[in-house]
């Protein structure tokens, strides 16, 4: 694998991880804050209310 391709590779999952924690943190906020958030699910923008978002944070937790 070339230098580039290697270094697009890292960038890319750099950018992931990045995505992921910045959802992570609106999730956060969002319970905190007692508001919901709207996320797109199979083509579908469908809001989360808080309760749903701190009951998974409850079961992720449990795991």
């Amino acid at each position: 694998m070339s230098a580039q391709r290697e270094n697009a590779t890292t960038f890319e999952q750099e950018i992931s991880a990045a995505l992921l924690r910045s959802a992570q943190l609106a999730r956060e906020e969002a319970i905190k804050h007692g508001t919901g958030i709207v996320v797109q699910i199979d083509g579908k923008v469908v809001e989360i209310p808080a309760e749903e978002l701190k009951k998974q944070a409850e079961q992720k937790n449990e795991t």
